[in-house]
């Protein structure tokens, strides 16, 4: 996934599973605490649409989830995928 700036919180080159825990790992730690009340996908990897990738990062986000590292999980794509779409990838 394509970062905002050079400073990326995870290795681009690594499995997105793998990016994602790296980011949350790196969140944590800026952040000194052992969970985030919530966890935003705010963009797709394609810029319109949703794509394999977009599908494997909400994966990993939701094993972050079930483990009870994040309490919420979010998507803002709300101009990407249909309200239809959206619902599951609430909670």
């Amino acid at each position: 996934m394509n970062g905002q700036d050079r400073r990326l919180p995870y290795d681009p080159r690594a499995p997105y599973a793998e990016q994602v825990a790296q980011s949350f790992a790196s969140s944590l730690e800026h952040l000194g605490v052992a969970y985030l009340d919530s966890y935003v996908l705010h963009g797709p990897e394609g810029g319109y649409g949703l794509t394999d990738g977009d599908s494997a990062v909400w994966r990993a986000m939701e094993a972050l989830h079930a483990e009870g590292k994040t309490h919420r999980l979010a998507s803002a794509m709300s101009r990407s995928i249909s309200s239809r779409r959206c619902g599951p990838w609430r909670r």
